[in-house]
């Protein structure tokens, strides 16, 4: 099978070195990198010197040997950017979010699905051996989550054009939705800004499901200490992901529980600590895209995760608009 395919990188910035090193390193090319700054410019053209650097998208999306496109940039730019990548044939991978609102996405998708195109978005964690892990850990013990707790705070990086929820809640929001396989039926969050107007820098965002599940994501650029960690559990296995761990970032607990009348005893019979796959997750995602461009096929993060995800975003910015209220989502 083929597994190699030529690349265009548009955006140089905090992301994109990461791109463009892990797509070298899978065996694939890059034959564009483009960065409206000419100081990322100089600084691409002095590590890749064999890259064509440019200022601007149009040649990349001309070339006949480009597949594909991967945006690395802000999500105001995401629909109109990847759009055009779409109409002039090339496979699209773009960052998280896949766009700034549902309806965006889904013309992407059709677009996509019109032009047999793959198009795929940057949810990496879906890739971590530390998710896959856990995924399989339910599989097979047959096993429903019943609960999904996330904690993602940090002091920083405070972004201009979208607020905590749209900046951070995509990673866990993604992961959510791979590891339960049940559609939410309704959200709720509250938002607080301290430093922009209208721009939320600490978010609590709660989310229901009709089986009775629930979950829980605590997003914040205003804490003092970085945290990464999400608690998942389900009627006899909890599992920690610690991803600020080095080495033993997943923690197995076999659990159980007794009702005695109105008591409930609880105890943790058996902990583990599965070993996990080192390769970088960012070369994983990459091989992905690559096999289905080349070989046909579905990416593991693929563009419906990616609707999901903006669809659930949006429910919880509505509840941050509405004091907190109710929001029920429509999945048709």
């Amino acid at each position: 099978m083929t597994t190699v395919a030529n690349f265009a990188v548009f955006g140089f910035g905090y992301w994109g070195p990461n791109i463009v090193r892990n797509i070298f390193q899978i065996g694939s090319d890059v034959k564009y990198i483009v960065d409206a700054s000419p100081v990322r410019c100089k600084e691409a053209l002095a590590q890749y010197p064999q890259c064509t650097v440019e200022g601007t998208i149009d040649n990349a999306l001309k070339d006949p040997d480009v597949d594909a496109v991967i945006i690395v940039l802000p999500v105001f730019l995401h629909y109109s950017v990847a759009k055009r990548a779409l109409v002039a044939g090339k496979h699209v991978l773009v960052e998280k979010p896949i766009t700034s609102n549902s309806a965006e996405a889904e013309e992407l998708i059709e677009l996509a699905k019109k032009n047999r195109l793959v198009l795929m978005v940057d949810h990496t964690y879906l890739y971590s051996s530390a998710v896959r892990s856990i995924k399989e850990i339910y599989a097979k013990r047959k096993e429903n989550i019943n609960y999904f707790d996330s904690t993602r705070i940090n002091l920083g990086k405070f972004q201009r054009d979208v607020n905590v929820v749209w900046d951070l809640a995509p990673h866990d929001l993604a992961v959510l939705d791979y590891l339960v396989g049940e559609k939410p039926e309704k959200i709720t969050a509250i938002g607080a800004s301290h430093f922009k107007k209208g721009l939320e820098d600490i978010a609590y965002i709660t989310i229901h499901y009709n089986s009775g599940s629930i979950a829980h994501i605590s997003v914040s650029w205003i804490s003092p200490v970085k945290i990464r960690k999400i608690l998942v559990g389900g009627s006899n296995t909890m599992v920690c992901f610690d991803d600020l761990e080095k080495k033993n970032k997943i923690r197995i607990f076999d659990t159980c529980f007794k009702e005695e009348g109105n008591n409930v005893d609880c105890w943790i019979e058996n902990e583990s600590i599965p070993e996990l796959d080192s390769t970088e997750t960012l070369s994983v995602m990459l091989n992905d895209f690559v096999n289905c461009i080349c070989n046909g096929g579905v990416p593991v993060s693929n563009s419906q995760i990616g609707l999901d995800v903006v669809k659930m975003l949006e429910a919880a910015q509505e509840s941050i608009k509405n004091g907190g209220s109710e929001v029920t989502l429509n999945w048709s």
